[in-house]
């Protein structure tokens, strides 16, 4: 995957689509699993075995991923820059 060797410095990846298991697979073929937080979109039972193991953080499932990784994001950010606590 050319985008774990032109970004050794990755830490975090948001796999938003249910073909993640190659994803997933090629990470572990270069040895990053476990350096790199990895939440993916879709849930199924291959994913849920890399939920269990620790390979994958976690897993958002609903009709609108993108929507749900943006929200999250923006309340993250919020959080960092300006200390404002996500309700809920």
């Amino acid at each position: 995957m050319k985008m774990l060797t032109h970004h050794p410095e990755m830490k975090e990846l948001c796999v938003s689509t249910a073909n993640s298991l190659p994803v997933l697979h090629s990470i572990r073929d270069e040895g990053r699993i476990g350096t790199i937080r990895i939440v993916a979109t879709d849930l199924f039972a291959e994913l849920a075995v890399e939920i269990k193991n620790g390979s994958v953080m976690a897993a958002l499932y609903q009709q609108r991923p993108f929507t749900q990784v943006r929200i999250a994001l923006q309340s993250l950010l919020r959080y960092l820059r300006d200390a404002v606590r996500p309700r809920g």
